[in-house]
């Protein structure tokens, strides 16, 4: 038999060729025919046209399975860049590989080489129920039986039954590994000779294989798998260590903050200490310091008292019980005491405050509360109050955070009102040592007047006794004068009418120099008393309202012929030691002063006399509703000499006798206060323990009933 060929061109490639076997002789009879040989010629053409339909369909399906898994990795590589979860990830890459191959059941699975265990990401599978938890982490020992660990220890892709497979590796069938299937097909996540995974598909359909095109696929995906899973796992991780940080750099920004607020707090509390008028005050300027920084509607500040047996409370805000809880109380068993008796802070809930009264370490005040925080107040090293807030509102408490806060900022408080304590004394005892300055002052002044006036008295009381010689001379002179006169006219028996005149004259003369002789005798009787001279008069006990009311009872028929009046203001039990002349002569002095210079005849007065005890002195306020004087007046009122009535009759005597009686005799202080049209007042303060001379029954010379000098 011989060969005969014709050729078969696809797409003018001449690729392929048409041989026909024949003998010889059938050769050259289909030569020989044109018949054949153009049906021959025919064949060829429509065997080469088939062939060439059959390799473009080829080509096309070779392109289009390109194109879908060129589709595939674009929709891969566009899931790894993806916010959604890694579930819906996941699903979706099965949704993809099961569009280029059967993957009905199929499963992803993460390996960690060094801890030796396996995480199942994502596991679909129609016969197979016992579904791992994505997000376990299993150890490998767990599933030492399956093809799972043999293809992830093995490193190379893995393709055949189940069973076939399994006795390759010398694997026993394992029911808890799951069923086992016709088709097995896995592939391992390699990159840089390790292994991190694993993609596996199976089929329990005895109808369906894998072929080496599709390992060869699944290996070409699983690749972009591991690359869009690593990519995914380096930006969650990338993400989350954002989201670290920048918790990390919210908590670093809200504690400079929360230093900042802090630390503006402290210097806010350190700077009350000198801006707040009153402890309340600052209190409540700290109550809202404090509350900037913590939840503080309900604050107190409880401070001991000084003998250490009672809780005041100088600032307090609640807003269920009552203000009448936060007076003073002596100390109890409250949680308030039991910070003060530990000196520690007390951080308590509702349940814990309740454990607490069940054991008997304190006792219910008040309303109970949800949160409890108290801290000590330390000063001078000792517990000296209780700073406290706490909350009745459910879901508010506080932590240790607010505790440690709270007890920092106690601290500074306790800084601030050891410090402000420290200048109210210091501001008491200045004030007090200004009054001290003060008195110092005032008495110096006094000593420095009473020297003045004793000196004008004793200078007053030697003009006295000197001009009281010639005077009485004069007097007897003049006496003398006037006797002889009689006795001239006696013995002229009828004189002349001359000298009857001449002798009336002289006789007129010599009684104005008798009359002028008694006032100046009257004069120096009075600079007599100016001079105090304590002799005669017993010191003694009087009752002092029954005294004043004999002294104006002798004031009396001088008073009845006045329009104006005078009222006593005395209580009935005041008695001491004193000079009752010196206290005739002072009242007697003031009052009809009083009559003299202070009122119009034809305006009625008042001169109202009041009387104080003290522990250690008597007071005296002689005051009239008159016309008052001028400063200029007022400061020279105890001047001697000095009057606005001299030529009515008024020596400036009166009130510098009372003003030396006052301060020499009774060892006392006078003032005097006055101004035009409002009255003037003279308060006299006369101690209980000193007489004049340091000792009792000192006596001085003065007429106790005499009459009194005007001023």
């Amino acid at each position: 038999m011989d060969m005969r060929c014709w050729p078969l061109r696809v797409h003018d490639s001449g690729v392929a060729i048409l041989q026909v076997e024949a003998t010889p002789d059938d050769i050259a009879a289909i030569e020989a025919d044109p018949t054949l040989s153009e049906g021959l010629e025919l064949l060829s053409r429509r065997v080469a046209d088939t062939l060439e339909a059959q390799q473009l369909r080829t080509s096309v399906r070779r392109l289009e399975r390109a194109e879908r898994l060129q589709r595939a990795l674009y929709a891969i590589a566009d899931l790894a860049g993806s916010s959604r979860e890694e579930h819906d990830v996941l699903r979706e890459m099965h949704r993809i590989v099961g569009g280029l191959m059967y993957a009905e059941n199929f499963f992803i699975v993460l390996y960690d080489a060094g801890q030796r265990t396996l995480r199942f990401a994502y596991f679909a599978d129609v016969k197979d129920t016992d579904v791992p938890d994505p997000a376990a982490e299993m150890h490998e020992d767990q599933f030492a039986g399956s093809l799972t660990v043999a293809l992830l220890h093995h490193g190379h892709p893995l393709m055949g039954s189940s069973a076939a497979l399994s006795a390759r590796f010398g694997l026993a069938s394992d029911v808890e590994s799951g069923p086992d299937s016709e088709a097995w097909l896995g592939v391992p996540m390699v990159a840089d000779g390790e292994v991190h995974g694993a993609v596996v598909v199976q089929s329990y359909d005895r109808a369906v294989r894998y072929r080496a095109s599709d390992l060869a696929l699944l290996g070409y995906v699983t690749q972009h798998i591991r690359v869009a899973l690593t990519r995914r796992r380096v930006r969650d991780e990338l993400e989350r260590q954002v989201q670290l940080r920048t918790r990390e750099l919210s908590a670093e920004v809200q504690e400079r903050q929360a230093g900042e607020r802090l630390q503006a707090a402290l210097f806010r509390i350190a700077e009350l200490t000198n801006t707040s008028a009153s402890i309340t005050e600052f209190c409540a300027a700290v109550h809202a310091v404090i509350g900037q920084l913590l939840y503080a509607h309900n604050f107190f500040v409880a401070l001991l008292t000084e003998d250490g047996s009672a809780f005041d409370f100088p600032y307090a805000v609640d807003e269920v019980d009552p203000s009448s809880l936060f007076q003073r109380r002596t100390l109890r068993r409250g949680l308030t005491e039991y910070v003060l008796r530990s000196a520690k802070p007390l951080l308590v809930d509702e349940d814990n405050v309740k454990r607490l009264i069940a054991d008997g370490a304190v006792e219910p005040i008040g309303t109970l509360s949800v949160g409890w925080l108290g801290v000590p107040l330390i000063m001078n090293e000792r517990v000296a109050g209780v700073l406290v807030v706490q909350s009745y509102t459910a879901g508010i408490g506080y932590t240790g955070r607010d505790q440690e806060l709270l007890s920092f900022v106690a601290l500074h408080v306790a800084t601030a009102l050891q410090r402000r304590q420290v200048q109210e004394s210091l501001k008491v005892a200045y004030a007090e040592l200004q009054v001290r300055i003060e008195e110092l002052r005032r008495t110096q002044a006094e000593l420095i007047e009473n020297e003045k006036m004793a000196s004008l008295g004793r200078l007053v009381a030697g003009v006295a006794h000197e001009i009281n010689t010639p005077l009485g001379i004069g007097v007897t002179a003049a006496s003398h004068l006037e006797a002889t006169f009689g006795s001239i006219e006696r013995m002229l028996g009828s004189p002349s009418p001359e000298l009857r005149a001449a002798l009336a004259g002289a006789r007129r003369c010599v009684e104005l120099v008798m009359s002028n002789l008694a006032k100046a005798g009257q004069l120096v009787k009075s600079f007599k008393q100016v001079a105090v001279d304590q002799a005669n008069e017993v010191r003694r006990r009087i009752v002092v309202r029954r005294y004043l009311e004999e002294i104006l009872a002798s004031l009396h028929p001088r008073l009845k012929s006045t329009p104006h009046r005078v009222e006593l203001d005395c209580p009935n039990d005041i008695e001491f030691d004193t000079f009752p002349g010196a206290l005739y002569q002072i009242a007697a002095n003031l009052i009809l002063n009083a009559l003299i210079h202070a009122f119009d005849d034809d305006h009625p007065g008042r001169v109202r006399i009041s009387v104080i005890a003290a522990d250690d002195a008597i007071e005296f306020v002689f005051a009239d509703d008159g016309k008052g004087m001028s400063d200029e007046i007022r400061r020279r009122a105890f001047e001697p000499f000095f009057t606005t009535r001299r030529g009515s009759g008024g020596t400036g005597l009166g009130l510098h006798l009372v003003y030396n009686l006052v301060t020499q005799v009774l060892r006392g202080t006078i003032v005097c206060t006055s101004a035009p049209g409002h009255g003037t007042q003279f308060k006299i303060r006369v101690p209980l323990t000193t007489s004049a001379s340091g000792t009792p029954g000192s006596t001085y010379a003065t007429s106790t009933r005499g009459e009194p000098l005007t001023q």
